[in-house]
């Protein structure tokens, strides 16, 4: 499951919200009337795996009593249910969460206690799927929540593992070229690979670079002489309770016991950023063109967006790098992998390399497990049957193998991996000679022989029939007294440059693709509401919550009594804030979060595109445009303080500035749709562009289970001619404290993704990478001595409270 920008850890303190739903979902308060109904939130990608699991219930008993209901609802809006409370009928009965969501519906009450709700349940889902005693052991501890009851240590079972997934290298190289390369000692880790400009990571992103702190720590627990170190997790040193002061300090805090090894670990980090900070800031344009970056045709401007702390737009630009071959690997999520073979032109896959010389990387543990909705607790014998019943469902193999179609959704048991393996084997056999027909009815000699003519022929263009949104369009602060001012916009002439020009197009249909300017979200957002700087639009989850975030739209910017209103609810964000994604989409009718929502706008706005340049006017782009604005007038008139302030010629503006993100792409699309849709392939033959892009794609995404199999399977190094060794954390990150929110903007938002600061420190010509390191040290420091500090004061604890 692709990961979204806001993956939100552990929220903290148990609101008085969240203590009542506590409350009314206790066996006390047990309905009269048992529903009938087993309700699930359904993502599409989910959509044929949830078809398989519901045929395989509908024959069980349990069926004739209880009913799966299900509606569409996006994974992550799945799990956003602080406003509607866990007792509505918009929440599931089951979740869907990754390992932060796990703590945090733990420490929220919304999850049953799977050992006391069906006792057996887990050991049965662990007999269905085969797990070894290890794999079993590994089920339990992801799923288990360490934290106190009446003052005493406890571990509670609250989830069961669904899935592996994991972080792992890609490269745009073959698989023999790659792995020759990778066993060079000269190019064997990540920091060397990075110097020497054959990769870019989004390390900023802090579930991409625990790995390397983690892996400092490992190296420094066990090259160490104090006896007590020795036995120390560093990584439940990020944020804690110190045992002797009763006080929750943090390792970044200068005058903490463990700084100076916390300090240590950032400058191993520190290797992979200094030296991209460096070409980017500190280098002049004369000195930068170079360097091995700029040798290769990569910009300053490239790589700053390399470090932004939009990551999703790192990737991206990660990805169009690759694409272009300017740069040869990055780390990606497996989830990501079908995207990266397509969008990054990914041949060949494998596990992390090496951090640097002296430290491993060391991953936290990923994967996607499956909790119960609290509000069960207390639920008849035939209901808990049914539970169990629709659990074995969902972990039987053809269910697996529906979600593994969609979504690259690999089992956790070895046995399941390789039923499904032997089950699409076969299956490829099939499809292999039906491709391979197809590809002879073109005139090639066999399938091989048409996918190579097509990586050239049909790749460019294809990519840009289906051309998604691209350019930060999330904030801009070069101009920090007015948000929507031209220095703040995404030039459409550097927008135009990411699309390269397919063979397929000719100069003149090329040259005719208009690209516009884009004002990122944020800018927009701030413009709307009266904003003038951008670091002013932030909010808080909860009034007593730590720390301001980016990301959401905070009540002192809205008009009195705004979050009560009916329209609020489907903005709110916790108790006191808007999310910023959910205003976008009010707005401009996506949640830019949402993949499947973000494509449906793209794609209404090239059919309305397609029917203008049909119709040779521009009457269903200025529909759609009249809509946006009347959204927005709406949204002022219902929200905002400022709601006199803005012209309609300015709100016009603005407002279009930011559907370019959406509209450039349509562009894109309509550009090139007709030659897509409509050219043959091969002169003489039937078969157009499309077609065969669309046979080769289907097939190519069946063999990608067995590419990612390969990956997590080896247990042999690259030097010994395996694909590496998956090396992980035996803990999640956040180590079970509810407390662990902030740390996640902290290394991205405030340090390692901080453009601000990077010019900053450029500045102050901070041209060292031990100077670089006080300058993050200090950073992190200040943060978590500040969010400690507030913790003290409101008496919260960083550990889970059953």
């Amino acid at each position: 499951m692709k990961k979204s920008k806001f993956i939100l850890p552990a929220v903290g303190l148990l609101t008085a919200g969240s203590f009542a739903a506590a409350i009314s979902c206790t066996p006390s308060s047990k309905q009269k009337e048992e529903s009938k109904e087993i309700i699930i939130a359904v993502d599409g990608v989910q959509k044929e795996f949830y078809d398989e699991v519901i045929k395989l219930y509908e024959k069980t008993e349990s069926a004739k009593k209880f009913k799966i209901k299900t509606f569409q609802k996006d994974v992550w809006g799945a799990l956003d249910i602080n406003v509607q409370g866990i007792n509505s009928k918009d929440v599931a009965d089951i979740f869907y969460m990754p390992a932060d969501r796990v703590t945090d519906f733990t420490q929220s009450k919304k999850l049953a206690y799977i050992e006391d709700f069906i006792p057996e349940l887990f050991e049965e889902v662990a007999q269905k799927i085969g797990a070894t005693k290890e794999e079993i052991d590994l089920m339990k501890q992801f799923g288990t929540i360490r934290g106190r009851k009446d003052g005493k240590s406890q571990s509670k079972l609250m989830a069961i593992r669904h899935n592996t997934e994991g972080l792992i290298l890609a490269s745009r190289l073959s698989e023999t070229e790659a792995a020759n390369e990778l066993k060079n000692a000269s190019t064997d880790t990540l920091q060397e690979l990075v110097v020497q400009g054959k990769a870019l990571l989004r390390f900023q992103d802090f579930w991409f670079g625990n790995g390397v702190l983690a892996g400092a720590f490992e190296k420094i627990r066990t090259t160490s002489n104090d006896e007590t170190l020795k036995k120390t997790n560093l990584m439940q040193r990020i944020l804690y309770t110190d045992a002797k002061t009763a006080k929750i300090t943090s390792g970044f805090i200068k005058t903490n016991q463990y700084h100076d090894n916390f300090k240590s670990a950032l400058k191993v980090m520190a290797g992979l950023f200094y030296p991209i900070y460096e070409a980017a800031y500190l280098k002049s344009e004369s000195d930068f063109s170079k360097t091995v970056w700029g040798q290769k045709g990569i910009t300053q401007g490239d790589l700053k967006e390399v470090l932004s702390k939009d990551v999703g737009n790192a990737q991206a630009k990660i990805f169009s790098l690759m694409t272009s071959g300017k740069t040869d690997y990055t780390v990606i999520g497996s989830w990501d992998t079908q995207n990266a073979e397509k969008s990054a032109k990914a041949q060949s896959f494998f596990n992390v390399v090496k951090t640097d010389n002296d430290n491993e990387y060391l991953q936290g543990p990923g994967a996607w497990a499956y909790g119960i909705n609290s509000r069960n607790n207390g639920s008849s014998p035939e209901r808990k049957q049914a539970f169990k019943d629709l659990f074995k469902a969902m972990f039987e193999v053809s269910s697996y193998k529906e979600y593994f179609k969609k979504d690259s959704k690999i089992p956790f048991s070895g046995k399941v991996q390789q039923a499904l393996v032997d089950d699409v084997r076969k299956e490829n056999e099939t499809e292999l000679n039906l491709v391979t027909e197809f590809a002879k009815s073109l005139g090639f000699k066999d399938y091989d022989a048409l996918r190579t003519d097509a990586q050239t022929k049909i790749s460019e263009i294809s990519s840009l029939a289906t051309r998604g949104n691209w350019g930060n369009s999330w904030s801009a602060e070069n101009d920090k007294t007015a948000a929507d001012a031209e220095n703040n916009q995404l030039k459409a002439a550097e927008l135009k440059n990411e699309i390269q020009k397919p063979s397929a197009l000719s100069d003149e249909e090329y040259n005719g693709i208009e690209v516009l300017n884009i004002l990122p979200l944020r800018n927009t957002v701030a413009y709307i509401l009266g904003v003038s700087n951008v670091d002013d639009l932030v909010g808080k989850l909860a009034a007593d919550a730590t720390d301001n975030q980016q990301w959401l739209v905070g009540n002192q910017l809205l008009k009195e009594n705004a979050l009560k209103s009916e329209k609020a609810a489907e903005l709110k964000e916790g108790a006191i804030a808007f999310h910023m994604r959910k205003v976008e989409k009010f707005i401009f009718g996506a949640n830019g979060d949402s993949g499947e929502e973000k494509e449906a706008l793209i794609q209404k706005l090239t059919n309305a595109l397609l029917e203008d340049k049909k119709a040779g006017n521009s009457e269903k782009i200025n529909t759609i445009k009249s809509e946006v604005l009347a959204k927005a007038k709406e949204f002022i008139s219902e929200f905002s303080k400022n709601e006199t302030t803005i012209t309609d010629e300015n709100l016009t503006r603005v407002v279009d500035l930011y559907l370019n993100t959406y509209l450039n792409p349509a562009k894109v699309r309509a550009a090139v749709l007709g030659i897509y849709e409509n050219s043959k392939y091969v002169a003489g033959k039937e078969a157009t562009f499309k077609e065969v892009d669309e046979k080769i794609t289907q097939f190519e995404k069946k063999l990608t289970f067995n590419k990612l199999l390969k990956v997590f399977s080896s247990t042999q190094s690259i030097a010994e001619g395996g694909l590496g060794v998956l090396k992980a954390q035996k803990t999640r990150p956040d180590n079970s404290n509810p407390q662990f929110t902030p740390v996640w903007g902290f290394m991205n938002d405030q340090t390692f993704g901080n453009a601000e600061l990077y010019k900053q420190m450029a500045e102050k010509k901070v041209d060292s990478i031990d100077k670089f390191v006080d300058e993050i040290a200090n950073v992190l420091s200040q943060k978590f001595d500040e969010v400690a500090g507030k913790l003290n004061v409101s008496n919260s604890t960083t550990s889970v409270e059953f």
